[in-house]
């Protein structure tokens, strides 16, 4: 693969999600909703890094959303379907074989990929962690 840092990006949280709006109208359609600025910024972030996208939607629906990118002039290096969860405990992924396909070293990931993906925190849990707290939890490691 190239050699440009590599950012995984979690498509659900982070840049859109798949959803029926309003919520409780039994008329309403299911849309594909894209966060503001994605677009332009995926274009700037592909220019110089690898990127790669996590979803748990399933392959023929991702496929639409791909071609959206794509018509956008975005494509991704990777695509990874992250697999249906048993139970919360699962709810961290395990990005290793990420990192194997994009051949960076384990002593290398700190320095060489970025993560984007939903913080998974209850409000309440927000406001009580500090610093390495928020973003590193030492339970799931």
């Amino acid at each position: 693969m190239k050699n440009m840092p590599l950012i995984i990006i979690n498509f659900e949280g982070i840049i859109g999600e798949i959803l029926t709006l309003p919520l409780f109208d039994p008329e309403a359609k299911t849309g594909l909703y894209i966060k503001n600025g994605v677009i332009e910024n995926m274009k700037r972030l592909s220019n110089k890094f690898q990127l790669a996208i996590v979803t748990g939607i399933d392959d023929t629906k991702f496929s639409t959303i791909l071609k959206f990118f794509k018509s956008h002039k975005i494509v991704f290096d990777a695509v990874y379907f992250r697999k249906i969860l048993e139970n919360t405990e699962d709810l961290f992924s395990e990005y290793s074989h990420i990192f194997t396909d994009f051949e960076i070293e384990p002593e290398d990931v700190k320095w060489n990929v970025l993560l984007l993906c939903p913080i998974l925190l209850e409000n309440i849990e927000i406001k009580t962690r500090t610093n390495e707290e928020l973003v590193f939890d030492h339970i799931y490691c």
